[in-house]
């Protein structure tokens, strides 16, 4: 299989292989796959609530919900006290 990378994708295996952390294009790749393969396994079906919940979110800042950092901080405690 052949791939025809953008500019940017190509300039960020680079800089990874620059860093000395992968030696070959192809670990760069396979290390972003097994990410992807992770990200599966641990969001799995909740992916969709959490995108729906997400945009609950942005919705509610965009009209001004929004909570200080002390209310978040006591809705924070508050949520691990329930656990």
């Amino acid at each position: 299989m052949e791939l025809a990378l953008t500019p940017e994708l190509e300039a960020t295996i680079q800089r990874e292989l620059d860093s000395g952390r992968f030696h070959s294009p192809l670990e760069v790749v396979a290390a972003a796959l097994d990410l992807l393969r992770d990200e599966d396994e641990i969001l799995g079906p909740q992916r969709g609530s959490l995108e729906s919940r997400l945009d609950e979110s942005l919705a509610a800042a965009g009209r001004g919900e929004l909570y200080t950092a002390d209310q978040a901080r006591e809705h924070l405690a508050q949520m691990r006290k329930s656990l």
